[in-house]
């Protein structure tokens, strides 16, 4: 009997901010396996650079659920406080999610690929 194989990848949200009523998000993920990298889905700067009207983070976790990866764990920001400064929330921003799926000889870690609409 062999032992399972792993690939893991990490889903992360850095940080947002409005602009004249827009959210641009900052969301990258790193592949970790053969053939492994990262890429930025989203970014509030440079050619990725776009003003969503969703928040494409819970997009990418359902589509990597869809692809085969597991959820293992997530990782919030740090508590914050609303305009009023009630404390004690939990922000969105900073947020990492892990995942693992089964490794599947000659398949790229990075396979498929996470598009977001």
């Amino acid at each position: 009997m062999t032992e399972q194989q792993w690939e893991f990848c990490q889903l992360h949200l850095y940080s947002w901010e409005e602009k004249r009523g827009k959210w641009y998000y900052e969301l990258r993920i790193f592949y970790f396996g053969e053939g492994g990298d990262y890429f930025t889905l989203s970014t509030k700067e440079g050619k990725n650079a776009r003003a969503w009207s969703y928040n494409p983070w819970v997009t990418a976790m359902s589509r990597l659920g869809s692809y085969g990866w597991e959820l293992v764990n997530v990782q919030h920001g740090t508590a914050g406080s609303d305009m009023y400064g009630r404390g004690g929330l939990i922000v969105s921003n900073n947020c990492v999610a892990y995942f693992k799926r089964p490794a599947k000889p000659g398949r790229p870690v990075t396979e498929p690929k996470l598009v977001l609409d």
